[in-house]
């Protein structure tokens, strides 16, 4: 049985305006930071901008390498134009781990192209219409990849979906269960499993009723954790009080004998040196990993948001607390944690 672990990350607008700043080589260390600590085999990002699109799996795949000291890179990308607001979906993937990528012929190997691209049709072959804020068509789509395991020769897909928000935020998620790329190729091949990632843009401890419709499909939440920040924390050092809304999260099949298990996480905690009564990254916790080495190397100057800096200032890299660690995250990594998940295929 193989081992998956994917992680899902809303990294907020990485386009030119992050990519040409003079913190972006530590912006990508960072991140190359996390799919370590997190282990990751697979990295399912949203909301990277077309115009950097191409150029940024390479370096955070160079910059994951430099981290581990790999000679051979094993990092392998596929993307594609989310079909609205000027974004791409990326996926990453290692193809030195017990699976590899499939095409629509059912070939593998590492360098194989894996069977990729927008989710429109059901599992009738009739095209599923995602929308947009303005129109019923258009909009964002779902990006699939699939993938085999080379030990059980199991096929999964990855999902990755970044719904729309405001009004057409229900009506794509109702679309989701009929997918047929959760359960089988174009030509019926059965899938045997999948997780499916993305911002939802719903509090699912709040509007429950939109995932209901993932959740009627033999698939399981992650974790109930939430994983955006406010714009206006409240303050008083308790990172709960920097969270807003549960929009991030891995729907995963359900695999007899399998308990679903994700983890958020928390970049304010691991981006600060956490003194006094801050509590340290708790134990049991899977997946820490200490980034306040990563944070620290950032040039305050050069973050992005110079209003939010003048409101809220930040004094010292790495943070030393919480409310420090909450301006430095909002303003130069994102406003959505990511999340991870490690299933048994």
């Amino acid at each position: 049985m193989a081992n998956i672990t994917l992680l899902h990350w809303n990294i907020e607008t990485y386009g030119p305006a992050k990519y040409f700043n003079a913190n972006n080589a530590n912006f990508v260390n960072y991140i190359a930071r996390l799919v370590l600590n997190v282990n990751a085999d697979i990295f399912a990002m949203v909301e990277v901008k077309n115009s950097t699109s191409l150029v940024v799996p390479p370096i955070i795949s160079t910059a994951i390498c430099a981290l581990q000291g790999l000679l051979f890179d094993p990092w392998r990308s596929v993307r594609v134009n989310s079909g609205y607001n000027n974004e791409a979906y990326i996926i990453m993937y290692r193809t030195d781990r017990n699976f590899l990528p499939i095409d629509n012929a059912l070939n593998t190997g590492a360098n194989i192209i894996p069977d990729n691209g927008l989710g429109m049709d059901n599992v009738a072959g009739n095209r599923i219409n995602f929308p947009s804020r303005h129109t019923a068509k258009g909009g964002r789509r779902p990006f699939y990849v699939t993938f085999e395991t080379t030990d059980t020769n199991q096929r999964f897909s990855v999902i990755s979906y970044h719904a729309m928000f405001g009004v057409a935020t229900p009506y794509g998620i109702i679309r989701l269960p009929d997918l047929n790329y959760i359960t089988e190729f174009d030509d019926g091949t059965p899938i045997d499993a999948s997780l499916i990632s993305g911002d939802f843009n719903v509090d699912y401890n709040i509007d429950f009723a939109y995932y209901a419709n993932m959740l009627a499909l033999p698939t399981e939440e992650a974790t109930n954790d939430n994983t955006s920040l406010k714009n206006n924390p409240l303050g008083g050092n308790d990172p709960a009080t920097f969270l807003a809304n549960a929009y991030d999260n891995i729907f995963q099949t359900v695999i007899t004998g399998m308990t679903p298990t994700g983890d958020v996480t928390n970049l304010m905690i691991e981006s600060a040196v956490v003194n006094g009564p801050q509590p340290p990254p708790p134990a049991a916790q899977p997946h820490v990993g200490n980034l306040s080495a990563e944070a620290g190397a950032f040039n305050i100057a050069a973050l992005n948001n110079y209003l939010a800096r003048i409101a809220n200032p930040i004094v010292a890299l790495p943070p030393v607390d919480m409310d420090t660690a909450w301006d430095f995250v909002r303003e130069g990594i994102s406003n959505h944690y990511p999340v991870a998940v490690t299933v048994t295929i």
